[in-house]
């Protein structure tokens, strides 16, 4: 039996020797091996696999890379930036390792090869080359003079003196389309024009012949007037004989 005044009691005691034999069981023992399968691979535990080694071991390390470089560059020659690369062509007699930037588009590298007496492309530059009509591009000092010189437009109403702008009216309407429309209701036809100047002129001669009219009337009027006259100074010296005075000369004239 459990001695009443020991340090751990019976149960205590075997619990705690039930925890130190799971934890023991935990333990690996000193000489074992692990199979690649017991390994859990996570985000940042992985296997490497041979494709990833031999993209790896095909890569150069930064002294390779330098020394390269410092090689190419020993038998380099700049021979400056050409606006397109049929200039860089014309240079007279190249030679090998001869190299240039064609700033048509994007800024171009290229170099001369000897063996083929073709010059290579090297590949684009980060910066692009001067922008043109077709293509994207860094600007030059004149498109910026050009751009800091510009300002804020406002079209004038046109006169008779001035190009300008000019709204819509009651006669000609601009549609949703930019397009002009006429209302052709509102339009003196070539048709109408010829019948009211043919109105016009018939209306003029009739005025005219309405006028020598009335002056033929007011002649015949005057002429009728001078009848008149004449007929009455004529009657005032008339005499007039009766019968009894023309039967009393007859018997005058038989004696």
């Amino acid at each position: 039996m459990a001695n009443a005044n020991a340090i751990l009691k019976y149960e205590q005691l075997e619990e705690l020797v039930t925890l130190i034999y799971e934890d023991i069981k935990k333990k690996a023992a000193l000489a074992h091996t692990h199979q690649a399968t017991d390994v859990i691979e996570n985000a940042a535990k992985r296997f490497v696999s041979d494709t990833e080694k031999s993209t790896w071991n095909a890569k150069i390390s930064q002294s390779q890379l330098d020394s390269a470089l410092n090689t190419l560059a020993s038998g380099l020659t700049w021979k400056g930036s050409f606006p397109t690369l049929d200039s860089l062509k014309a240079l007279p007699n190249p030679q090998d390792g001869w190299f240039g930037i064609v700033t048509t588009g994007e800024n171009t590298f290229y170099i001369y090869e000897s063996d083929t007496k073709i010059w290579q492309d090297l590949g684009g530059l980060m910066l692009p080359g001067v922008a043109t009509t077709t293509a994207n591009g860094l600007m030059t000092k004149e498109m910026v003079i050009k751009l800091a010189g510009l300002s804020n437009y406002t079209l004038p109403k046109a006169t008779s003196a001035v190009l300008g702008g000019v709204k819509s009216g009651s006669i000609i309407t601009v549609d949703a389309n930019g397009i002009l429309q006429i209302d052709s209701t509102k339009i003196i036809s070539a048709a109408e024009r010829g019948q009211w100047n043919k109105a016009s002129t018939d209306s003029a001669l009739a005025l005219t012949k309405i006028a020598t009219t009335d002056a033929n009337l007011g002649n015949a009027v005057s002429r009728i007037s001078s009848v008149e006259t004449r007929t009455t100074n004529l009657e005032a010296k008339m005499v007039y004989i009766t019968n009894a005075d023309i039967e009393s000369l007859v018997e005058a004239s038989k004696r």
